[in-house]
Parts: structure tokens; sequence; C-alpha cells
């Protein structure tokens, strides 16, 4: 066992007036979230439940239960509040929660998961109200070998899957993201990813260790964004390429300044070079980045300023990960060679790892001769049409790049003949007119004939998870 001080408690001595949360219904300092926490933390060590669900949305009451959850070491199930109840079924019958943290919105829920594994439900409110009249608890400490928190996997390709995180993975996650993109005290990171999932949950956790400012949005809402970063001293946000883009175009209009600004973190799906560029050039230190919940968020980035050389180049591992790349039999390949990603480190999670001692992320990527990963997308992606490979990455940069196309997405369709064709989904932009026929036409400049879409078709909308990946098993057509 290894334990350090309470984290929150440290920062709370530290730094007892600093803003550790801010949002727009309220805020508190570090000392008071600590009070907070510690009154939380008394309820919930009293209860007999070994893990506790929260079925929240981004908020001070979703932060305060995370934290306490931490400080009494139960491990905390995070279910995103937007899911249906046929989609959350499965994720509570895997972890079993014995008590469900609700609120007004999704009491229903939490009560219906809660019932399924014969657990109890109760609304933050009241356990909040309990608290009040609690005394302080005495926090032990952090076991950084103890499971703080389960996240489930982004669910790209089916269900999503329950991930285990020690608290010694969200610390090395923390200090490695700091090694590669600075800390500073007046720091604040706006959050307006979910914190259900591992994009948002690190900004808290890189709050609490590192002494900064998160600041919680409920979600990505433009207004919202650009009034944080024009008045409200925003010196670093994550997003995914989808709100990068809607953002871009406000820069671009004049809409949005943001001074303080020192680094955009793109995760979440793979940025396409063209929008990174654009972003630079209108001024924003964007950051790509490569990461899954496996690994706590990040595993690569590459730093505002320095080159994106291509489409998934994200920059070499964060100090403690390793990467290699491996060929099918299990071989690591040589430098700028494609291959699967598998990682390993103490970032992440143990219940990931394959009996080799590596994290098979079933990623396809390269590393060139200096360590530097490309990231190419998920391996099962990959389209086999008449024995030729095609990555679905390369094709959508093609496409993307047209006039009047605001999405795009490719995946492969059976075919009789050729085992798959390309194909493709393409979203206009508002008020465009697209012509398939003058697709085919720019594909066929720009590709390989075995890479050009056979099969094209418009689509109003892309299937996107919640943090903006394509779920092309949900690709119509297929």
């Amino acid at each position: 066992m290894t334990v350090q001080p309470d984290w929150l408690r440290r920062q709370a001595a530290a730094r007892p007036r600093h803003a550790a949360v801010v949002t727009p219904q309220g805020s508190a300092t570090f000392a008071e979230l600590d009070d907070r926490v510690a009154r939380l933390a008394r309820v919930l060590s009293a209860h007999p439940a070994t893990r506790v669900g929260v079925v929240l949305g981004n908020g001070l009451a979703l932060a305060e239960t995370v934290l306490a959850c931490l400080r009494v070491g139960k491990p905390v199930v995070l279910f995103d509040p937007r899911l249906g109840l046929e989609e959350a079924l499965p994720l509570v019958a895997t972890t079993a929660p014995g008590l469900i943290v609700t609120n007004a919105e999704t009491q229903d829920l939490g009560g219906a998961l809660a019932a399924e594994v014969d657990g109890e439900s109760c609304a933050h409110a009241g356990l909040a109200a309990a608290a009040r009249s609690s005394a302080r608890d005495t926090p032990s400490g952090v076991d950084l070998e103890r499971t703080a928190v389960v996240v489930f996997s982004s669910g790209t390709s089916g269900t999503p899957k329950p991930i285990e995180l020690t608290a010694g993975n969200l610390l090395w996650s923390a200090l490695a993201s700091a090694s590669r993109l600075g800390s500073r005290p007046e720091d604040r990171w706006l959050a307006c990813l979910p914190l259900s999932h591992m994009g948002g949950l690190s900004i808290l956790f890189r709050s609490v260790l590192l002494g900064t400012t998160m600041q919680l949005h409920r979600g990505f809402d433009l207004a919202a964004v650009r009034a944080a970063l024009a008045g409200e001293g925003t010196t670093m946000v994550s997003l995914v390429p989808t709100t990068l883009a809607r953002l871009i175009d406000e820069v671009k209009s004049g809409v949005v300044a943001a001074p303080a600004l020192r680094c955009a973190l793109i995760g979440g799906a793979s940025a396409p070079i063209e929008l990174l560029e654009e972003a630079r050039r209108s001024g924003l230190p964007v950051a790509p980045t490569y990461g899954l919940t496996e690994t706590a968020s990040q595993v690569a980035t590459l730093a505002p300023g320095e080159p994106f050389g291509e489409t998934g180049r994200v920059g070499p591992p964060l100090l403690p990960t390793e990467v290699s790349i491996v060929g099918a039999d299990g071989r690591d390949v040589e430098a700028g060679v494609v291959g699967g990603i598998r990682i390993r480190g103490a970032t992440v999670s143990a219940t990931a790892l394959e009996e080799d001692g590596w994290l098979h992320t079933g990623d396809a990527g390269r590393l060139d001769s200096v360590g530097v990963l490309t990231a190419l997308g998920r391996q099962d992606d990959v389209i086999i049409t008449g024995g030729e490979n095609v990555s679905p990455g390369e094709v959508e940069a093609v496409l993307g790049r047209l006039p009047g196309i605001a999405e795009v997405a490719v995946a492969g369709v059976a075919d009789p003949q050729w085992g798959q064709v390309v194909g493709a989904w393409v979203v206009p932009s508002p008020g465009a007119s697209i012509s398939l026929e003058g697709l085919r036409e720019a594909c066929g400049t720009q590709l390989a004939p075995h890479k050009r879409p056979r099969w094209l078709t418009l689509a109003d909308a892309l299937p996107r998870t919640a943090l903006g990946k394509i779920r092309r098993n949900l690709l119509g057509g297929r």
C-alpha cells in the first residue's frame, strides 16, 4: 500500500482562497471545496456501499462526490446522465454500485439502475443536507494502489467497457500532462467535456493535484466558451475536433478573443491537419493529443507551436508512458512502419493489460526514428478492398477539404465482389449544394482507384460518442 496525504486537503492548506472550481451556477475555493467534501465523505463513509455510482451532469455536485469517494476509498462509477435506460442497464450490471447519487434531472434513471442491482438511489441534495450536520472527517490519505474511479470506454464500436483506474494512474496522468504542457499557479482550465468521460474527468484531478482552477461548464455552449475565453482568464481548454471547428469560425469572424489562452488540447478523435493549421492561423494554440480511457487520458501530445507534419501526428509519448508498435506477429516493427499501438506505464489501468504486460489498444500507428507517434485510427476500421488496405482517415482528409462539406465519415461497406468497398457519408455545410458526381470526380484526382468511395451518400448528421468520436458501427447501409 502506498498512501499519500489527501490531495484536496493539501491544496486547501496551501491555497485556501484560490478558486478550485468555477461554474456558472456557483464556485468554490480550495478551502470551501475541502469543507464540502469532508462532510460528504463522512456520510459516504457510513454507508454500507463499497462502490458509489453517480448519474450527474457537470457541476459542483459531481466534483464534490468524486472527491469525497476518493477521500473515503470507495471507487466511484461514472455514468453518463444522457444515457437511455436500455443503454445504461448493461453498464450498471457489470459494476454493481451499492449507492447511486442523482439529482432532480436524473433521479428516474438512477432509481431504475439502483433497482437493477438491489442498490439504493439517493439525491445529492439529500446527502449534502445530511452532510451539513456531520462533523468534519479526518482523512487517512489517498491509497495510490486502490481503484479510485470506474470510467466507461467510449464505445465507438460496441458496448462501452468499465475501466478501473487507481489513484496512482490519475496522479501520474496529471504529472505527465504538466510535464508536457507546463503548469502555472494562475492556470484556469476550461472543462466543457463531460466529467463522466476521461477527457473531462482528468481536468478535475489536474486541478486538485496541481492547485489550479477548473472552469466547469455543463457542456459545450459556444456563447459560454466565448465568454470564458474572452474575459474569464482561461489559459487552457480541452476540445474535440467538432467543437474546435465551431470555435474557429467564431475566431475568424472576430467574435472570440482569447488573450490568456496558452493551450487548446485537441483530443477525442483525430483532427485533420487542415483543421489544426486553420486553428493556428486563427491564433488558437492547438495541441493535438492521443489518449485513451485505459491510460487515464493523454498518451502523447504535440505541444503548441510544434510542427504538425501530418494528420495524426501527436508528438512523443509522455513520461512515464512507453509506446511500442507491433506487427501481426506481435513483434516490434522498425521505425516508420505502421502497426498496432501498444502501451505500458504508470498511467495504464492494470485491468486493461494483456498477459504480456501491455495494453493492446487496437489502434494503428507508427513511431518515427526519434520516437514521435502518429496515430492512424482503429485497426478494425481499416477497409480491405480487393486485398488492398485503405485507411478511412486518409479518405476523410481528402473529402473534408472539399468546399461545402461540414463533416464526413468513411467506412467499409460489404461487397460480394471486392469483400468491401469504400463508403463515405457526407454532411453538407448549411446552405451548400453537394453533387455526389462532383465528389467522385474530386476523389478521382486525389486518391488511388482502390481508395475512391464507391458508395456515397448525403447525411444530416454523423453518429458520434459524447466526445465526438464517430461511431462507425452505427453508420447506415453497412
